[in-house]
């Protein structure tokens, strides 16, 4: 399932480098966006449905400790 593969893909390989303080630019389909969103957030189902995302605007931030 897509939203599986997104997730354990960013907990493996996205995740760790943004705790370590690197920057990273995540450009996916918007499925998968939807689904490391949804991860982030803990959003329902209901939710992530009726989220949009725009094309080319950053939506989300780490600090320096690696914290949303």
């Amino acid at each position: 399932m897509c939203s599986q593969r997104a997730v354990a893909y960013f907990r493996k390989h996205i995740e760790p480098q943004l705790q370590s303080g690197k920057h990273v630019m995540v450009a996916a389909h918007g499925n998968s966006l939807r689904s490391i969103i949804r991860y982030l957030d803990e959003l329902t189902t209901q939710e992530v449905i009726t989220l949009e995302l725009s094309t080319g605007i950053p939506s989300y931030t780490y600090t320096k400790m690696g914290n949303l």
